[in-house]
């Protein structure tokens, strides 16, 4: 048996015991230290390394210049002449671009007449076909009115391929030739608008290029 001696030995290591075990159910949990693993700079870098680099869109070349439509040239006209009064004006119309002015023919410098005949269209119709001959040294004439504004159209074809016309306007008191029908351009159709607004007195000559010819000659107006 213990003695009361030994259990007085014991009891401030009891104590002691009992102090620290009650310590230990009061203290706190320690706190975790440890610090979490810093994220690698390295991974960072090569993730973005790894994207790919933006691309910018390539710049809009400049646009191309805006075509330029070419001015088309008018046509050229033959040249404008005066009469002898200086206006060139016919019932209102000027007639520098459709009659020569610049010449006028009496009835005897058309030419030695060989036929003369005056165009009388039959009722009902607006052209004529004149059947004759030519000879050498004269011309047959055809005189016919028509109104300003209508379309005359003149053609001839002969036998010995040598007929030809001319076609003239009565301008105070002469006879003024059409261009493409004067005399020299050796017609042999022509096709144009009878100037002004009114009456207009016409001449056909018909002659031929070399000897003589037989021909029909066509006179239409609209």
């Amino acid at each position: 048996m213990i003695s009361l001696h030994s259990q007085l030995r014991f009891l401030p290591l009891v104590a002691i015991a009992i102090v620290q075990i009650g310590c230990a159910q009061t203290s706190p949990p320690p706190a975790d230290t440890t610090a979490a693993p810093a994220q690698d700079s390295t991974s960072e870098e090569t993730i973005s390394t790894n994207e790919a680099p933006e691309v910018s869109a390539p710049q809009t070349a400049s646009s191309a210049p805006e075509a330029t439509t070419a001015e088309v040239a008018p046509a050229p006209q033959p040249p404008k002449a005066e009469s002898a009064s200086g206006d060139g004006d016919f019932h209102g119309v000027e007639l520098g671009s459709a009659v020569d002015l610049s010449q006028g023919y009496s009835d005897t410098d058309t030419g030695t007449t060989g036929i003369s005949e005056t165009v009388q269209f039959a009722p009902g119709t607006s052209s004529a076909t004149l059947s004759a001959a030519v000879t050498p040294g004269t011309v047959n004439k055809y005189y016919l009115i028509a109104s300003g504004g209508q379309v005359m159209d003149v053609n001839i074809s002969s036998t010995e391929s040598n007929g030809v016309f001319q076609v003239y306007l009565k301008y105070e008191n002469m006879w003024s030739p059409f261009y493409g029908a004067e005399p020299g351009a050796d017609a042999t159709e022509w096709l144009g608008t009878l100037p002004g607004n009114a009456l207009a007195e016409l001449l056909v000559v018909v002659g031929s290029a070399r000897g003589g010819a037989t021909y029909d000659l066509f006179i239409g107006i609209e």
